[in-house]
């Protein structure tokens, strides 16, 4: 397994998850507030609250 760094700065409070390469653009995409598009097969690994 390669860990891939993530850093997320921001005032908001949430969780991250341990999680693979394929769950990075989700993630953005979730940090973003847009919706992930089906073709992608990762799981964001940011449960905002």
């Amino acid at each position: 397994m390669n860990p891939v760094p993530f850093i997320w700065v921001t005032d908001r409070k949430g969780e991250v998850q341990d999680g693979i390469l394929a769950d990075v653009a989700p993630s953005i995409l979730t940090l973003m507030g847009i919706e992930k598009p089906v073709e992608m097969t990762g799981k964001s690994l940011i449960a905002l609250a």
